[in-house]
């Protein structure tokens, strides 16, 4: 029994390099989606303020348009007061030519103002697009190196993938499906080192009769409190210590 349980606890260090190789992963992997989503951010923003310089424009260029049909009314309301015969006609023309005159005096500062904009959005523009394009480089060189770490990582789990299905051919499949429904139920921490007469899970106490228990190899221990497997650091790693029976405290 005890090399079955010996079996299990190999299976279970190499479980817990497994999950450690997986959170690196996992967190390059993240690091490398915020760069792209951050990158995809920025650029949105820049189409956003395209856009809407396209509309200042658009607007400028109704402007322009107004502007010129007010220049057309002048010269029309101008044309009509040369061609008056009294007072009263030259009166009305005139007011016709004035108000003419402050719808063109508007309209042509709307049009200073919208180009003013324009000038100062593009420049604006350029100027994001060029730190966003460094920034860019930066960040697709970052995005690379991480790309190739999670490679690397990758290429570990496939290597201790097919070092497991060796692990779990020597042990009892009856044991190895219970590991594996407590480690579904416990995010993968199956086992608990319990050197010392405590379990390093929860860091409870085992009672004295379990921990003596535990040194004879000779049947499987749950912890009461955190209900992992116990094993010993020493049936995998005999320089941790004696595990032995008579190493272990007398109940």
């Amino acid at each position: 029994m005890k090399d079955q349980l010996i079996g299990l606890a190999r299976l279970h260090q190499l479980d817990k390099s497994v999950f450690a190789l997986k959170d690196r992963r996992d967190d390059i992997q993240g690091r490398i989606d915020e760069i792209a989503e951050s990158l995809q951010a920025l650029q949105e923003d820049l189409d956003r303020q395209k856009e809407a310089l396209g509309e200042t424009a658009t607007l400028r260029r109704e402007q322009e348009s107004e502007l010129k049909l007010k220049e057309d009314l002048i010269g029309r309301a101008k044309s009509k007061m040369a061609a008056v015969k009294n007072t009263k006609e030259f009166m009305a023309a005139e007011r016709e030519v004035e108000s003419a005159r402050k719808d063109h005096v508007m309209v042509d500062e709307q049009v200073k103002q919208l180009m003013e904009t324009e000038v100062r959005g593009l420049d604006e523009i350029d100027q994001r697009q060029e730190r966003l394009n460094t920034l860019k480089t930066e960040m697709m060189e970052k995005s690379e190196g991480l790309t190739a770490d999670v490679a690397k990582l990758e290429a570990q789990l496939a290597e201790s993938t097919t070092g497991r299905e060796d692990l779990v051919k020597a042990v009892d499949r009856q044991l190895v499906t219970r590991y594996d429904f407590i480690a579904g139920r416990l995010s993968g921490a199956a086992m608990s080192a319990c050197d010392g007469g405590t379990c390093e899970a929860c860091n409870m106490q085992v009672r004295p009769q379990v921990y003596n228990l535990l040194h004879r190899g000779e049947s499987l221990h749950m912890c009461a409190h955190c209900k992992r497997i116990l094993y010993l650091d020493a049936w995998i790693s005999p320089s941790v210590g004696d595990a032995s029976p008579e190493a272990a405290p007398q109940a």
